[in-house]
């Protein structure tokens, strides 16, 4: 009885993160989460990639490049939306980077610039009118740069809400 009560709860787990993932089928929940005003406050979008072996220190700076030139692509309407991108190479000293190799914060006003930017998964493909093309564009250029065996696709994601 024990283990079917902890196979129900792992199950179930399971189920939520994959329902998490997937991406929203309402068009109209979508465009009211990719709104300018939904869920406004400062949002930091951290990203860091690990590259496949044969990527050279070039390449990952033309990376770099295209990735920092997103805040003047990055257009909603006909004007920027993001706040800031920082970048940088990893240097710690702590042997917890799991192998990334350089690190982004880009800063929104909101939750909703966030989702309007980060697009798919989180929303439906079909709804291009709620994801920008310019980073959608990024993500399948350094697709085929990025290790695959630690983290999927060589990339870690972490957002937060800035605050005290």
């Amino acid at each position: 009885m024990k283990n079917l009560l902890v196979c129900f709860i792992i199950l179930t787990l399971i189920r939520s993160v994959n329902a998490a993932n997937a991406p929203i089928p309402n068009y109209e929940n979508a465009k009211r989460m990719t709104d300018a005003h939904y869920q406004e406050g400062i949002v930091r979008h951290f990203v860091a990639f690990k590259f496949l072996p044969h990527i050279s220190p070039k390449i990952i700076q033309e990376v770099n490049r295209r990735f920092i030139a997103l805040i003047d692509l990055c257009k909603r309407n006909g004007k920027a939306y993001i706040l800031s991108i920082e970048s940088g190479m990893a240097n710690s000293t702590e042997g917890a980077d799991q192998g990334m190799q350089i690190g982004f914060i880009v800063s929104f006003k909101s939750q909703g610039d966030r989702n309007y930017y980060v697009g798919q998964p989180m929303i439906n493909e079909n709804f291009v009118s709620l994801f920008d093309p310019a980073h959608a564009n990024f993500k399948k250029y350094i697709a085929a740069l990025l290790a695959t065996p630690v983290v999927p696709q060589g990339v870690f994601v972490f957002d937060f809400t800035a605050g005290p």
